[in-house]
């Protein structure tokens, strides 16, 4: 299975059961605010570093119990706006407000190429 839901209830469920019937699954992590897919990896999610979504998964999972879950996630630290703006363009300096993650149409991209690179290889069992 491969797991590219954006919502975190859903990727948490779907390690869940994907683990409680004993189903191979790959999750994808966050590409938001990342420019280098070279920095992109697959390890187990309690092996990650850098990536904010994969500390949070990793807290909820082992809540949970899952001991395993394989994730493709990025090392780069995410690059953040220089100034916030509203819906208008007007600038937020200043403000509190968190800003939502942003995705380089490349990097998604990468992940997905990693991903199926991954499946194909473990179901032609290629290492």
């Amino acid at each position: 299975v491969v797991g590219a839901v954006d919502a975190v209830a859903a990727k948490i469920e779907l390690a869940v059961r994907c683990e409680a019937a004993n189903i191979p699954l790959i999750a994808a992590m966050g590409a938001g605010n990342k420019l280098d897919p070279s920095k992109l990896q697959i390890a187990d999610v309690y092996k990650t570093s850098v990536c904010p979504l994969a500390r949070a998964m990793r807290t909820t999972l082992r809540k949970k119990g899952v001991k395993h879950l394989t994730v493709a996630y990025s090392t780069e630290e995410p690059v953040h706006p220089a100034q916030t703006i509203d819906n208008e363009g007007q600038s937020l300096a200043g403000s509190r407000r968190k800003d939502v993650p942003a995705s380089a149409a490349f990097v998604p991209s990468a992940m997905g190429l990693l991903i199926a690179s991954y499946v194909v290889r473990k179901i032609g069992q290629i290492e």
